[in-house]
Parts: structure tokens; sequence; C-alpha cells
């Protein structure tokens, strides 16, 4: 029987974001030409997509490198390398979160990724009521290494914190357009307004909202008071959508730009 192939040849790898393959997170890629075993997960999540050997597969390391390999065996698995595809990151899209109570904070993490989000850094503020354990901190980086893999993204965005709201800024670059969005903000973030900065931060608060002193202090820091187009949102809601808002009316495209092959992993001949 003929090796199954889902797509492309291996010497020139195609990006997974243009044909369907499955894709796997690998934190370190070997070079080109290398057999290596899939980590755990990664393997039982092949198991589940019935991978088998002759199959192509894409892998990214979650510092904007992705490599296609073609497996070579399943127990357990292992893959054989192919040239590397680089991705440069656009401008920064970081949201700044007040940790919300439960696991509310799983469904933000995994939207922000898949919008595109840079970092997402969860911050304490005076009506917080949730809290973020380290335990709590790493599931929800996991959440963002997959919504990364399903979103066909090469980076991962950091999740940072917990620290203080005004300790937030400091994950922000200096030319990064900053907003907060609130519901007391007699400016609404409009529709049709055009950033001007190389990158965007967005604050958003907890279930009670900020408070007009946190509000004082973030706009000594730089950012704006604006309100959201729409009724009151949950927070699991609000967040996303102030995140959509800066991201998709940036002057800049946002999102991960292919850069090409890199020479240090392609096979020598």
């Amino acid at each position: 029987m003929e090796p199954r192939t889902v797509a492309g040849e291996l010497a020139r790898p195609v990006s997974a974001r243009l044909r369907r393959v499955p894709r796997f997170y690998a934190s370190s890629l070997p070079q080109a030409g290398t057999t290596f075993l899939l980590a755990a997960d990664a393997a039982q999540h092949a198991r589940v997509l019935r991978v088998a050997p002759g199959d192509t597969v894409a892998l990214f390391n979650g510092a904007g490198v992705e490599t296609w390999a073609q497996v070579t065996a399943t127990d357990p698995y292992a893959v054989r390398v192919g040239a590397a595809r680089n991705y440069e990151s656009g401008p920064e899209l970081v949201l700044i979160q007040a940790i919300p109570k439960g696991n509310k904070l799983d469904s933000i993490v995994r939207m922000a990724t898949e919008i595109g989000a840079t970092s997402i850094v969860c911050v304490e503020t005076s009506r917080t009521v949730g809290g973020l354990s380290a335990a709590k901190r790493q599931r929800v980086q996991r959440i963002a290494t997959e919504a990364s893999r399903q979103s066909g993204r090469s980076a991962l965005p950091n999740v940072e914190g917990p620290c203080a709201l005004l300790e937030a800024a400091t994950f922000v670059a200096r030319d990064s357009q900053r907003f907060v969005f609130w519901e007391g903000a007699s400016t609404p973030f409009a529709p049709g307004m055009e950033l001007q900065g190389h990158g965007g931060a967005c604050v958003v608060g907890p279930e009670g909202g900020l408070s007009a002193a946190e509000v004082a202090a973030l706009q000594a820091q730089g950012f704006k008071p604006v309100g959201l187009p729409l009724p009151i949102l949950r927070v699991e809601t609000a967040a996303p959508v102030a995140l959509g808002l800066v991201a998709f009316h940036q002057a800049g495209p946002f999102g991960e730009r292919e850069q090409g092959f890199s020479q240090a992993e392609v096979p020598k001949k």
C-alpha cells in the first residue's frame, strides 16, 4: 500500500494556513532531516486524529517557526522534520484583563489568542474577586497553546501576571495605542476609528468594573478611556470584543507575516 500523504512535499512545505494538515506544538524543533519523537500530549492528539506513517503534519514552536514533517512511526510517534518556515509577528496586541471569577479566564484567553493577542496580562483591581494561582496560570497558558494550534498561529501569546493594575503598563510598548474600556467613558470607541500607533493595548475590568480612581491612574499612563458601542456586556464577552476592535481598526496589519525558509534548517545536499 502506498503511504498516505495529507499534503505537499517536505522539501518545500506550504504553510498550514493554506492547506489543512494536522498541527502540533513542539517547543524545540530540530534541524531539517532529523527524526524525533512527538511529546506525549501531541502524540495523544495524533492518535485521536488517526495520523499514520507517511502522513504529513505541521509543527510549530510557539516562537514564530513552523515546519512540516513526515510521520515515520506511530508507537511511539516519530516524525522526520522538513525545512523550517519563519513568521514575523505584526504589531503587538496586548490584553490587560482584570482576573474574573471562576473559569471565565479560560474562554477569554482562548478567544484573545484566536484574535491575535501577543500578550495577555492578568491584573488585580480593587473589585477583583477571582484569583490566579500558579496552577491556573499554567492551565490558561496551555489553553493559549491549543488555541494557537487550532487557529494556525506559529507564535504563542505570553500569559503574564498576576500583577497590580498599574504594573501592567510595563508590558506595553511606548508607541502602542492604549485604551481602557470603561462603562463610564464619555467617548465610545468608534467603529471607524483608525489607530496610528505601531500596536495596541486595551484594559478590560472585572465583573464590577473599574473604579474612577483606577481609570484616572491609567489615564496618567497614557490609556484613553473609551466605551464599547454596544450594551453592557459580560466580562468574558467584553474582552474579545474590545480586543477585536483594537486589532481590526489598527492602521498596520496585525497577525503573522511569512518571512520564508530558515536556511539554518534546510537539509544540506
